[in-house]
């Protein structure tokens, strides 16, 4: 198991001789020993949140590079620094943002976990009445929204572009859906050159 420097070190410090004024060596190393413990996880948790910002540069920027989007959402959020969106959900953004030739899947469990979870949404969909609690199909409930930015649900149907979400359950479902769309690369070039999406 890894643990900071700074825990480290406290075992190789040598306490001074107790005084009549101080608790006892047993006592002061303890507490001493418990909030090194204390740091060495916030410093963990930091450095762990500077990985996950760093990667999320560099694939919001990937995102910018390239020439076409495959999204796939499933019941696990993904790595996200402390308050913030998954790489995943920050990806999604900035291609609906950048209106990227994109395509989408989605796991099925999430599909129907969106439709149970609607009552609960707040009325202007942009958060929870209650706290839900994630389980094995769904460990945050971000999911949902993230599915809701991938088909552009706040936007009116007329409006939306290249949003569909497909919807998947097995691996031939998956297969099936890459095999449909990229097969023919005459097709996909004709997408990326505009000719397809209006441009």
């Amino acid at each position: 198991m890894f643990l900071p420097q700074v825990v480290q070190e406290e075992t190789t410090t040598t306490a001074t001789g107790p005084s009549l004024d101080s608790p006892a060596p047993e006592a002061e190393r303890s507490g001493e020993r418990n909030r090194r413990v204390a740091t060495g996880r916030h410093a963990r948790a930091a450095g762990w949140s500077l990985k996950v910002r760093a990667a999320t540069l560099r694939q919001t920027a990937a995102v910018l590079d390239c020439f076409m989007f495959l999204g796939i959402i499933t019941g696990r959020y993904g790595s996200s620094a402390p308050g913030e969106p998954s790489i995943t959900h920050q990806e999604t953004r900035r291609a609906v943002e950048l209106d990227k030739p994109r395509w989408f899947l989605v796991h099925h469990n999430v599909t129907i976990a969106r439709q149970l979870l609607r009552q609960f949404r707040s009325k202007a969909g942009t958060g929870w009445r209650v706290r839900v609690k994630g389980c094995p199909i769904l460990d945050d409930v971000r999911i949902i929204e993230l599915y809701d930015e991938a088909i552009q649900s706040n936007r009116p149907l007329q409006n939306r572009s290249a949003n569909w979400v497909q919807p998947c359950f097995a691996p031939d479902d998956v297969l099936r859906f890459l095999v449909t769309q990229f097969a023919d690369p005459a097709r996909i070039r004709s997408l990326l050159s505009g000719e397809a999406r209006g441009g």
